[in-house]
């Protein structure tokens, strides 16, 4: 048997007051002189030894009733699993489970709240001299013992918190604990409503050292609707022009909503609203248009409302409004006039134009496409600058040479491993297919009418490729052999053409399908932006920086939430062109961050919490149970909180198993039968 409060034991000591008052006040009988025996004829009989067994059984009494009050006050306990611990002195843990999902309740409170009260109790209703330790997933409570007032400040400092931790990394802090105190026994109590996504049996580790008690805070309400992700197709954002995003919905629910209001923000201002009926356990990508505004970062969110889980209801994301499309033309002369008749149309482009001879490298990185036009000198140095400068994501658009000078732009196309040229050959052709459904030309032509009138070739160079070339061939000729092909290298990507842009090889330059071809080009991407990144999981982030930072320089970057004053300064080193920011996971909260040098705006970071803890499946007492047999832990109980009152929830984790009320009784029992020899005997 064991004690919840074994001090109390010491109060066995007034079993004898009873004793001493027995032994030292015994009724002594005197002698009595009569002249007339008969007036004994009313006197009852007693022997002498008959009142010394009479005291005897009243003392006995007393002292028993004493006893079983004293030890129902100690709050006894058969507690097998205790017992085969080696050390009488036990350390009381709690975990208390303060994840996203513990927001969910009824009028009477979160489930937090309860598992909070109920770890109050736990605290309070122990011994004065034990020993507590306080685990939750934000891991800012160090583990280590405390005593009652620190374990209470501790547990009433907790809050809900984006944190996540699996149940069996809770169960390894326990383990590593034990480790470190081996002399004291443990009783585990976790608090948590055992959501499925954070339970894996098979990772649970092996222990028959402590004694676990599982605490079920079951939910009344699984209804969820989130905001799972968003996207923009488009690799560029460009100012005044219509956006489309694409939402994704989830509807976690084994209910359907309808006329679900979603929203959409941009800098503040509701840019778009859209209805959605969502079906039970279903999700829907919602279309949504905006205009993109000006030149810049842009600060937005998704909302839409949804209870009792809140913390999914909203999505931030941010994104970059191009102001204009640097666009690099190297040519064999000053100027072309094709290239500079398309480009100088449109606003969003800014053309410029160089003559091979006089290239300045510095610029080089400036572009978002370089045009190499007819180029048959190209130094060694302007490959490797043209290889940086793709590898980094650029993009590389390639019209070969008029004559047959190959040998310097199979060079160029080695470094790629883009196969090689060779001609010109002279065969009339034409156009046959194009991939519309490549990035390119997606936005921009829908359907080819049959009797198209597509480019013709005069002249044209043929392309050595194997399928270690990785080329996709975006537009073919009749005879089978590739116009234009597309390989992605690196970040970025490299367009080559097998005819020049003269006239003398095709009417490409003339044609309507130049102007698709060399938009597509310039705001072709291998993915759209990434709009934006989850706490926990996207542990760093890189972020592109265009100055020209050396490692000798102030690299301090802050970051600083939207709307917030103060900031503070992550984890950062640079590697090569990009700074690497580790986010840490347990002092931020979702939101737009700003990172900024020296008072410069460097990007804007859309952070939002993780959606595991979205799920609404949760193991009840009847399926934890049967999960945990099968794992690996001895000595366990659960409990579930929902079912009686908190303190009878108390009685049964500490296994009391109403052994008091029987002391109680006992008491009761030996003081009426006191009652009753004196009254009757």
């Amino acid at each position: 048997m064991n004690f919840t409060h074994p001090e109390i034991l010491y109060g066995l000591l007034a079993v004898l007051i009873p004793l001493i008052v027995h032994l030292f006040n015994f009724r002594r009988y005197k002698k009595f002189y009569f002249s007339n025996v008969a007036l004994l004829k009313d006197i009852s009989f007693e022997t002498k030894k008959q009142s010394r067994l009479k005291h005897l059984i009243v003392m006995i009494l007393r002292m028993l009733a004493i006893a079983a009050l004293v030890i129902a006050f100690a709050g006894p306990n058969f507690n097998k699993e205790t017992k085969t611990l080696k050390s009488e002195q036990n350390i009381i843990g709690i975990y208390l489970d303060n994840s996203f999902s513990m927001e969910a309740g009824d009028r009477n409170g979160r489930l937090f709240d309860h598992a909070v009260a109920a770890a109050r109790e736990i605290i309070k209703q122990s011994a004065r001299d034990a020993r507590f330790v306080v685990l939750s997933n934000t891991g800012n409570i160090p583990l280590r013992p405390f005593n009652k007032d620190e374990a209470l400040s501790n547990v009433d400092n907790l809050t809900i918190s984006a944190s996540h931790k699996t149940t069996a990394s809770i169960l390894y802090d326990f383990i590593r604990l034990k480790s470190k105190h081996p002399d004291y026994g443990l009783n585990a109590y976790i608090f948590s409503d055992f959501q499925k996504s954070s339970l894996n049996i098979l990772d649970f580790p092996a222990d028959s050292l402590i004694n676990w008690k599982f605490v079920l805070l079951p939910h009344q309400d699984t209804r969820n609707i989130l905001i799972d992700s968003c996207w923009i197709e488009d690799p560029l954002v460009l100012p005044g022009k219509i956006t489309n995003l694409f939402v994704r919905l989830k509807n976690i629910s084994p209910q359907a909503y309808e006329k679900a209001a979603l929203k959409l923000f941009i800098n503040g201002q509701n840019k778009s609203i859209s209805t959605v009926d969502l079906q039970a356990n279903s999700q829907k990508t919602v279309k949504m248009q905006f205009n993109a505004g000006d030149y810049g970062w842009k600060s937005a969110y998704l909302e839409i409302e949804d209870y009792p889980i809140t913390f999914d209801d909203q999505l931030y994301f941010s994104f970059f409004v191009d102001k204009k499309i640097n666009v690099l033309a190297i040519n064999p002369t000053e100027n072309d006039k094709y290239l500079k008749a398309f480009y100088s149309s449109d606003s969003v482009f800014n053309l410029k134009q160089q003559n091979y001879k006089s290239i300045d490298y510095q610029q080089l990185n400036d572009n978002q496409l370089i045009i190499l036009n007819g180029i048959s000198e190209i130094s060694s140095g302007l490959i490797s600058q043209i290889k940086t400068f793709t590898e980094n994501g650029g993009k590389l658009m390639i019209f070969p040479p008029e004559d047959d000078n190959l040998e310097d732009i199979n060079k160029l196309l080695k470094q790629f491993n883009s196969g090689s040229i060779s001609g010109p050959t002279e065969t009339e052709t034409r156009v046959k297919g194009i991939k519309l459904i490549n990035s390119i030309f997606s936005n921009a032509i829908d359907k080819i009418p049959g009797n198209a009138d597509l480019p013709v070739v005069y002249k044209k160079f043929s392309l050595k490729n194997n399928y270690t070339n990785k080329l996709e061939t975006v537009i073919d000729l009749l005879n089978g052999d590739a116009f234009l092909v597309k390989k992605e290298f690196g970040n970025g990507i490299v367009f080559l053409t097998t005819v020049p842009l003269s006239p003398n090889f095709s009417n490409l330059s003339t044609h309507p399908l130049f102007i698709p071809l060399m938009y597509g080009v310039a705001i072709d991407g291998k993915g759209s932006q990434t709009l934006f990144y989850t706490i926990g999981e996207d542990k760093e982030i890189a972020v592109e920086i265009s100055d020209p930072l050396t490692v000798n320089q102030d690299l301090v970057f802050d970051l600083k939430k939207s709307g917030e004053e103060q900031g503070f300064i992550p984890l950062q080193h640079l590697s090569g062109n990009e700074l690497i920011v580790s986010i840490p996971e347990d002092m931020i909260d979702a939101g737009i961050y700003q990172l900024n040098r020296l008072g410069k705006l460097y990007a804007q970071l859309a952070l939002n919490y993780n959606r595991k803890e979205s799920v609404m499946e949760f193991f009840t007492a009847t399926s934890l149970e049967t999960e945990l047999k099968v794992s690996s832990l001895k000595y366990y109980q659960i409990v579930n909180l929902q079912n009686g009152s908190q303190q009878e929830i108390i009685n049964s984790l500490e296994n009391e198993s109403q052994l008091w009320l029987v002391f109680i009784i006992f008491a009761l029992s030996f003081l009426l039968a006191e009652i009753v020899v004196l009254r009757f005997w």
